[in-house]
């Protein structure tokens, strides 16, 4: 991927690119991965819910929003606690 200046020459912010540069910091893109079967650990997309668990809703009935996912057998054990398998859901009421 091209450097911010470049970026910002390409798009018409040459002017303005010192400015720019001067207030921008060190990010991370995310993109979209291959689908899994597995529980993975992700942002966004679609958690590994079975078919047979219905989606969870609000009180009001509106579906909750999906934003993670974490495999749990991947995390280092804490104290006596210990996870070998599974994942976690994040949601957004």
């Amino acid at each position: 991927m091209d450097n911010l200046s470049e970026q910002l020459e390409r798009i018409g912010l040459r002017r303005m690119a010192s400015a720019i540069q001067a207030k921008s910091l060190e990010s991370i893109r995310l993109s979209p991965g291959k689908r899994s079967a597995h529980a993975v650990t992700r942002l966004g997309g679609r958690p590994n819910l079975s078919k047979e668990i219905p989606w969870p809703v609000r009180g009001d009935g509106q579906p909750l929003s999906f934003i993670a996912q974490l495999d749990l057998s991947v995390l280092p054990q804490v104290r006596k606690y210990s996870f070998a398998e599974g994942w976690f859901p994040f949601l957004f009421l």
